[in-house]
């Protein structure tokens, strides 16, 4: 058994509803379906208007206007398009368009940078290990001359 729990609907919600789901109280929401078509009933003098103006759009929808072959169509619209290029463009005052140059790929930044911090590693490494190297001579001959200040 389902249970229906009818509230009081607002005009300006009634109106909501009416304006987003059309006329017809198949396509309202379920949970305010009921409310709706009380609110409807009982004041006919707002509610008329309201689902008249939505049969006359809900009717305009779902009309079938034009039954045009789709081939059709795409050919008018090229049609219209070359006409308006005709029409609306003189080749004599026709300016290159200037073009943004390309981006880079991804994959060439991603090169570049390792490359970059390849080099920048091995620049780094070659002045601590010559640091270290003058170091070790310093060390060296500081050890020279106190081995021989030891013999005199």
């Amino acid at each position: 058994m389902t249970v229906i729990r009818v509230t009081s609907l607002t005009e300006e919600r009634f109106r909501e509803i009416v304006d987003a789901y059309g006329a017809d109280p198949a396509r309202w929401p379920e949970a305010e379906r009921a409310a709706a078509a009380i609110f409807a009933r009982n004041h006919p003098d707002i509610s008329e208007p309201v689902l008249e103006a939505a049969r006359q759009l809900d009717a305009w929808l779902d009309a079938d206007l034009i039954d045009v072959p789709e081939d059709d169509v795409l050919d008018a619209h090229a049609r219209a398009v070359a006409a308006f290029v005709d029409a609306h463009v003189d080749t004599a005052d026709v300016l290159p368009v200037p073009m943004r140059r390309p981006r880079p790929m991804p994959l060439v930044w991603a090169t570049g940078v390792a490359l970059a911090a390849c080099i920048a590693g091995a620049v780094l490494g070659i002045n601590v290990s010559m640091q270290s190297i003058g170091d070790l001579r310093a060390q060296s001959v500081l050890d020279q001359a106190q081995l021989s200040d030891g013999e005199n």
